[in-house]
């Protein structure tokens, strides 16, 4: 691994509290040694630990409980496909920085006593199946890049399955937990597109192999526990965490951190409230401030992140667990975005400040300029979409979430640049391209789909995100 486990929690419990241990300014009672123990060790257990956390909560809403949107946020999608129906905009309310370019197509799958086989037909355009597990690692992909276009059956395995699959199946990967996540994505050119992109989405297929080849499949029954709720629970969150771990326990040398953490009672099979009193404020203390450390550490680009331009990436994003870059994870591949491509399918920009090294904030006015030739190298498309504090995308007057190369009348200069214009009010200049923002914060989301030579090589770099005078 690129960075040992017990580097990497070294790491983040320096980041973290750089005095760890019996640092509070009040006087000590006899057991709150306990507490700040508890405390310490429990922030960074949620670092580690919180891709966990994310899935249970986002599982639950996509399968169990009711969509106020099902058109752009899924549900009922327990061992079958959901569709979104239209291109993800600001009625997308959990997170996750969704993209305005394609349509989604979800599914979490409970594999365990047997294969589930993913049928995708012939097709005329981009498109990706990205597989995850419930760590928001990724172990495998179905997509235009790995399979081509002309379609097929491909089999999702339980570790160590030693059947026989049907002819013209072929077997993708072994799941890296019982519980994984299928992100489907299918390009969309806008809504003149909407209908034939529908039309691909019908013939999605994912069933489990005793039922594959049927023409009505029956989605198996699976046990989908309810995330604990911290307002009635001040353990709650690591109820949950620890259920998750429980059901899908770490695999490798991350096994490991588990008897790290098996001190505050963290990890699978482990009861927080056998802990004694001291320990559980410690651990409830953890939770809620280690939970905005992680929104306050994302949105100031933090990690081991490259930075051009006021631009940050990692080529880990994908499979940063594996890379023992859990910081990453945590940061900018489950809260930012639930899960990440790897880099061969997208590379993402994150745009969190101003060239003027100040946050983004809808109070200012923001230019980006392109100039002509430098629009990012892809084999597939571009795009930037807008994100406020929460990872949403944000209303605004003329619907737009994003611009790239898809968007519609976009207006060059006479020099043949894009300039995109970055700002709550509508631009007065015609010869820029309006990006809305809301009046506070955001940030930004630059996404190069297949990104060629240049990207993948890192030679390439967004231009500056420019404050106004």
């Amino acid at each position: 691994m690129r960075i040992t486990i017990i580097s990497a929690i070294a790491g983040l419990l320096l980041l973290i509290n750089p005095i760890a241990g019996l640092t509070e300014e009040r006087a000590q009672p006899q057991d709150d040694w306990r507490e700040s123990y508890a405390y310490n060790l429990g922030v960074a257990a949620m670092h580690y630990s919180y891709p966990y956390l994310r899935m249970a909560q986002v599982r639950w809403n996509w399968t169990m409980a009711e969509s106020p949107h099902p058109e752009v946020q899924p549900n009922d999608a327990l061992n079958q496909f959901w569709h979104a129906s239209r291109l993800t905009d600001a009625d997308w309310v959990e997170g996750g920085a969704p993209n305005n370019d394609t349509l989604y197509s979800i599914a979490m799958l409970k594999v365990v006593d047997e294969p589930f086989i993913l049928s995708v037909p012939e097709m005329d355009r981009y498109y990706t199946f990205q597989l995850a597990g419930m760590d928001s690692d990724n172990f495998g992909y179905v997509s235009e890049l790995t399979h081509g276009r002309k379609g097929g059956h491909y089999a999702l395995l339980p570790p160590g399955w030693k059947g026989e699959l049907p002819d013209g199946v072929e077997p993708v990967a072994e799941v890296p937990s019982p519980w994984i996540l299928i992100a489907g994505r299918t390009y969309t050119a806008g809504p003149q597109d909407l209908a034939a992109v529908r039309s691909l989405q019908r013939q999605y297929r994912v069933a489990p192999l005793s039922q594959w080849g049927n023409a009505e499949v029956r989605s198996p029954e699976a046990e989908v526990f309810e995330p604990f709720d911290p307002a009635v629970d001040k353990l709650a969150v690591w109820k949950t965490i620890n259920r998750m771990l429980s059901e899908n326990p770490p695999l490798g040398d991350e096994k490991a951190l588990m008897q790290f953490f098996k001190e505050i009672n963290i990890g699978p099979g482990l009861d927080v409230e056998a802990l004694d009193e001291a320990s559980q404020r410690g651990l409830a203390r953890a939770a809620k401030e280690g939970l905005a450390q992680i929104k306050q550490l994302h949105m100031a680009g933090a990690g081991e992140l490259v930075k051009r331009n006021g631009w940050v990436y990692s080529t880990a994003l994908g499979s940063a667990g594996a890379q023992g870059d859990f910081m990453t994870r945590t940061l900018h591949q489950s809260y930012a975005g639930i899960v990440a491509n790897d880099p061969e399918e997208a590379i993402y920009y994150g745009g969190y400040h101003g060239s003027d090294g100040k946050p983004l904030n809808g109070s200012k006015r923001y230019r980006m300029r392109f100039p002509a030739g430098s629009e990012p190298d892809v084999d597939a498309f571009w795009s930037i979409t807008l994100y406020d504090d929460k990872a949403n995308m944000v209303q605004n007057e003329i619907g737009r979430y994003s611009i790239g190369d898809r968007s519609r009348g976009l207006v060059r200069d006479a020099q043949g640049g894009l300039t995109i214009a970055i700002q709550a009010d509508a631009p007065v200049d015609e010869q820029v391209n309006w990006l809305p923002a809301p009046k506070g914060p955001f940030w930004l989301v630059l996404r190069t789909y297949q990104p060629g030579p240049s990207v993948l090589n890192e030679e390439w770099s967004p231009p500056a995100v420019t404050p106004g005078k």
